[in-house]
């Protein structure tokens, strides 16, 4: 029988992307991500080099898929339904910015600019530069800081919160306007607007 790697490969994926959520690149056992993708943890080494290999390939997953949000051409409004749509994605599934902050505790020192994450932020920037008029790429690096920091932190810190469900999407609502609003302030202070 021959050996399918592209399905041993998302098995891998699958299971080390629960494993990398839970337990970041430090505490991850690659016996355990074998173990539960029921492969020899041989082929991890063999696909992914080791086991940090793995968790940017999770990582690349996961942004491409996950952060993939249209910010469209210029204004505010733009700017907007992008913050938006970033945050509702984060509260959908927090696996993403739980690996995102993982990876700022754990990762390797320079990684950033060479990985999956470096290049979406380099994106975003170069988006928001086209988006927000007179933004130099400091303010824009300032700005997608502030936005990922608000959406991404907001479902892992509240993770383990015991809302009711019903409390939990208007708490969810009015979280997602305070962070939108956030966002618009830090714009208008870097562009030295008037906030009225």
């Amino acid at each position: 029988m021959a050996w399918n790697t592209e399905r041993t490969k998302l098995l891998l994926l699958a299971a080390a992307t629960s494993e990398f959520s839970e337990k970041g690149l430090a505490g991850a056992r690659v016996d355990h991500i074998a173990r539960s993708a029921g492969v020899s943890k041989e082929r991890i080494y063999r696909y992914f080099g080791n086991k940090a290999g793995l968790f940017y390939a999770v990582l690349g997953e996961l942004v491409s898929r996950d952060l993939e949000v249209p910010l469209q051409e210029r204004g505010s409004e733009s700017l907007s339904d992008f913050v938006g749509q970033l945050f509702d994605r984060y509260c959908e599934d927090d696996t993403l910015a739980r690996l995102l902050l993982w990876e700022a505790l754990e990762g390797t020192p320079g990684a950033l600019e060479s990985n999956c994450t470096g290049r979406w932020w380099i994106r975003q920037m170069d988006r928001l530069l086209i988006a927000i008029p007179g933004l130099d790429r400091a303010g824009a690096a300032d700005v997608l800081f502030t936005i990922v920091t608000l959406c991404a932190c907001s479902p892992v810190i509240l993770h383990g919160s015991s809302y009711p469900s019903g409390e939990r999407i208007m708490r969810d609502s009015a979280r997602r306007a305070s962070v939108v609003r956030a966002v618009a302030l830090t714009v208008q202070s870097l562009l030295g607007t008037s906030t009225s």
